[in-house]
C-alpha cells in the first residue's frame, strides 16, 4: 500500500512525496521512533524551501537517546547519514538510491533486518557503507555494488547474508576494504575481487565458501590483511 506519511513531531511538510509502506509511528513527543525507515524519511520527505536551506544541514546524525541534530530540505545536500549504536529496527528503504551527495553511511551496530537495497548503486559518491553487526539484515549482496565508482570500504561483517560473492564487486575500483565476515555466504571467491587495483583489506572469515584461491592473489601486492 501507498501511503502519504505524517511528519515526525514539529517537522514541516510541503508536497511530502509518498512511502511505501506504514508511515513512521509518531511517538507523542519530539523524539523520533528508532526505525530505519524514518532516517531516510527525514532526508527525502521535505522538498525543497520547506526547511533549512539546501545544504545548511548536511547531515542526519542519531544519537543513542533517538534525538535527530537535524534534517535537510534537499535530498541533494545530505552528504551523511550516521546512526550507529541508535537501537534502529527495520529495513533500510529504496529511497536511499535518491541521496545522490551521501559519501558514508554508518548504520553498525543496530537492529536492522532485510537485504541491502540494490538502490544503493546509484549513489555515485558514497565511499563508506558501514552496516555490520546488523543480525537481522541478510539476503544476497546486490551487484549494484559494484556501480559504486567512489566506495572505497563496505563493512557488512556479522550479518546474515547469503549467495555468492557478486563478481561485480571487482568493478568499484575504489574499494580498499571489504570485510563480510561472520555471515553465510557460499559459492567461490570471484577472482575479479582480487584484480582490484587498491585493495587493502579483504576479511571473508566464518562464512560457507568453497573452492580453490584464485592465482590473481598472489600477485595482489596491495593487501595487508587477509
Amino acid at each position: 500500500t501507498t501511503v502519504r506519511p505524517s511528519p515526525p513531531p514539529g517537522m514541516p511538510v510541503s508536497r511530502a512525496p509518498l512511502w511505501r509502506g506504514p508511515p513512521p509511528r509518531q511517538a507523542g513527543s519530539r523524539r523520533h521512533p528508532r526505525c530505519a525507515a524514518t532516517v531516510l524519511w527525514c532526508v527525502v520527505a521535505l522538498s525543497p524551501g520547506t526547511g533549512p536551506a539546501p545544504g545548511l544541514v548536511r547531515s542526519v546524525r542519531l544519537n543513542e537517546t533517538a534525538a535527530f541534530v537535524g534534517c535537510v530540505a534537499d535530498p541533494a545536500a545530505c552528504v551523511e547519514i550516521a546512526a550507529a549504536d541508535a537501537g534502529l529496527s527495520g529495513s533500510l528503504p529504496s529511497e536511499v538510491g535518491l541521496l545522490s551527495s551521501l559519501t558514508a553511511l554508518r548504520l553498525q551496530r543496530n537492529a536492522l533486518t532485510g537485504a541491502l537495497p540494490s538502490e544503493l548503486g546509484a549513489c555515485s559518491s558514497l565511499r563508506e557503507v558501514l552496516v555490520h553487526t546488523n543480525a537481522g539484515m541478510g539476503g544476497r549482496l546486490p551487484t549494484e555494488l559494484g556501480a559504486m565508482g567512489a566506495l572505497s570500504g563496505l563493512l557488512a561483517q556479522s550479518n546474515a547474508h547469503t549467495g555468492a560473492l557478486p563478481s561485480e564487486l571487482g568493478l568499484a575500483s575504489a574499494l580498499a576494504d571489504l570485510r563480510l565476515s561472520a555471515n553465510s555466504l557460499s559459492g567461490s571467491l570471484p577472482s575479479e575481487l582480487l584484480r582490484l587495483p587498491g585493495l587493502l583489506r579483504l576479511d571473508l572469515a566464518d562464512n560457507a565458501l568453497t573452492g580453490t584461491l584464485p592465482t590473481e592473489l598472489a600477485r595482489l601486492s596491495t593487501l595487508t590483511a587477509l
